[in-house]
């Protein structure tokens, strides 16, 4: 069964551009919209599994199209396409969106985000999450830890994904804790099952998403 998507911008044609690529994936169904876009009266507007929100333009914040978007279809997973050099991750995540992309994703990121999000998954591309993480000022692990909610885990859990919080990779993990890159995998796996996420990506925004204070106050980590 083909995914709904309705993709959602300022300007109908920046919509009819998104839309334009999303279509060309087949197992999709897109219908593109402008933000204040009036529906003819008795006509109904198709319930999609996703809505794409283009966040780029000036005539509202990104934030205040998540929200407004929350508000309207409450529902609906939602993905927020950003322009490249925003800050505003933590505040789309905060505000509703399922997912975060940049408008110079792929076309397979894309298609990827939608099909990740309308799993009732969380999504963020690489480039959005090596931003995120390079715009901060490099906290401690100590910082992180008293930071950030890390429900159900074990102390060396902990450690393991606060180390993953400053961008380490499986092998600098390793090296930092004396231990072997396949024990740190191992780690991964029970935290992955422990959180019912699926990959390291997925483990940032679960870190980020359970404590509340970190999405509301993300100068906290600057």
């Amino acid at each position: 069964m083909k995914l709904e998507i309705l993709v959602v911008a300022d300007a109908i044609l920046r919509a009819e551009a998104l839309s334009s690529l999303l279509a060309t994936c087949p197992d999709f169904t897109v219908t593109a919209r402008s933000f204040e876009a009036q529906r003819p009266s008795g006509t109904r507007e198709p319930e999609p599994s996703v809505i794409v929100c283009d966040t780029t333009d000036a005539l509202m914040s990104a934030p205040e199209k998540i929200k407004r978007l929350v508000r309207e279809k409450p529902d609906r997973q939602i993905i927020a396409v950003t322009a490249v050099g925003d800050d505003l991750t933590i505040e789309c995540f905060a505000s509703g969106a399922a997912g975060v992309v940049r408008w110079d994703s792929t076309d397979g990121e894309l298609f990827a985000s939608v099909r990740e999000v309308a799993a009732g998954h969380l999504y963020v591309s690489r480039a959005v999450l090596r931003g995120l993480i390079g715009s901060t000022s490099q906290p401690s692990v100590r910082e992180i830890n008293s930071s950030y909610c890390f429900e159900g885990l074990t102390a060396r859990e902990i450690s393991i994904v606060s180390l993953l919080l400053l961008g380490m990779t499986n092998q600098e993990i390793a090296g930092k804790l004396f231990l072997a890159e396949q024990t740190v995998k191992s780690h991964f796996g029970r935290i992955m099952a422990k959180w019912g996420v699926r990959d390291r990506v997925q483990v940032v925004l679960k870190a980020m998403h359970a404590n509340p204070h970190n999405l509301t106050q993300p100068e906290d980590l600057q």
